[in-house]
């Protein structure tokens, strides 16, 4: 039913216990039934479900939205930004309330699967600001695993963009999708997270989206996500030239500034940010990824320029 696009599983299972689903005139009230698509007759309240065409759609997410389709106390929602959408879509994954970024809808609960699974490493990027300066051996942390409540965490690559007044501007590439999970890796080493953006999930990127509004998903977009996900090869060990550009110290900072970092105080320095500073944020990661980019050979004779560069979709995974 859910690959019909009239609702997610959860709600599938519900509506066959509650005797609304008929398979070739009979009432199925097992969620676990066989059916065969292709020759069995599937009724909900009487109406014949047919399979949807799929849709695939970007959507940036602003902070203050809540990543579900409806919220009792009444806060604004994902879906409420989604206006013209007639078919039936999920998020892929969650946000936070007060994490902002990309985030994938779609009606397609295979690609689903394998973009929320951690066993098919598809790696999101997210851009981060400290409350505080952090050391090298901070970083390192956070590359190794750190222990949270719910067990260690995954590797992770974590590259320094840089460090302005008192707070650092991190980039972190994660393929786990746990609840809150960037958040509670900066507490479990003595900081805390003032911005947070999700910039990219495998190969997709917020590039040309506007904070607040969607797009669908190309066709050659939707196949290389799909590609990466099923070779399951999102996080392959670093080189020694990776390690290194994904590690770079800030020229501007002495060494010195950095191995005598303050210690994060809950108390101290939470402070405010609004929506425009996404866009500040992004630029930094841009900024720092073009200089950290090695530099070009002289060409020889002529160059081609290169193109720029669930489980259950209802689970909690709030990043």
């Amino acid at each position: 039913m859910s690959r019909a696009g009239v609702g997610s599983r959860t709600v599938a299972a519900e509506w066959i216990r509650a005797g609304r689903v008929r398979v070739n005139g009979r009432l199925t009230q097992d969620p676990e039934t066989w059916i065969n698509p292709d020759e069995d007759r599937v009724l909900l309240d009487g109406r014949l479900l047919r399979p949807e065409d799929r849709v695939y759609m970007l959507l940036y997410k602003p902070k203050g939205y809540l990543c579900t389709r409806e919220d009792p106390a009444g806060r604004p929602t994902i879906y409420d930004l989604l206006t013209g959408v007639k078919s039936w879509v999920f998020n892929v994954g969650r946000l936070d309330m007060d994490t902002s970024g990309l985030l994938i809808l779609t009606n397609d609960t295979e690609l689903g699967e394998l973009l929320t699974n951690p066993a098919y490493k598809v790696l999101k990027t997210y851009l981060v600001k400290a409350n505080a300066l952090l050391t090298d051996e901070q970083l390192q942390m956070l590359r190794d695993g750190v222990q949270l409540s719910d067990g260690p965490t995954l590797p992770a690559l974590v590259r320094r963009v840089r460090d302005s007044g008192k707070y650092t501007h991190l980039e972190i590439q994660i393929q786990e999708g746990r609840n809150r999970q960037v958040r509670r890796m900066l507490e479990a080493i003595g900081s805390a997270v003032l911005k947070l953006v999700r910039t990219s999930i495998g190969p997709i990127s917020l590039s040309g989206l506007e904070i607040g509004n969607y797009r669908p998903m190309g066709n050659d977009e939707v196949f290389e996500l799909k590609k990466l996900a099923s070779s399951g090869s999102g996080l392959r060990p670093m080189t020694k030239k990776q390690k290194r550009d994904w590690s770079p110290v800030d020229e501007d900072l002495p060494e010195d500034d950095l191995d005598s970092q303050p210690v994060y105080n809950a108390d101290v320095d939470s402070e405010p940010d609004t929506d425009e500073d996404d866009e500040e944020l992004i630029l930094l990661g841009a900024s720092a990824s073009a200089s950290n980019a090695p530099a070009a050979e002289e060409p020889v004779g002529e160059t081609t320029p290169e193109p720029e560069a669930t489980n259950d979709p209802d689970a909690d995974k709030d990043e």
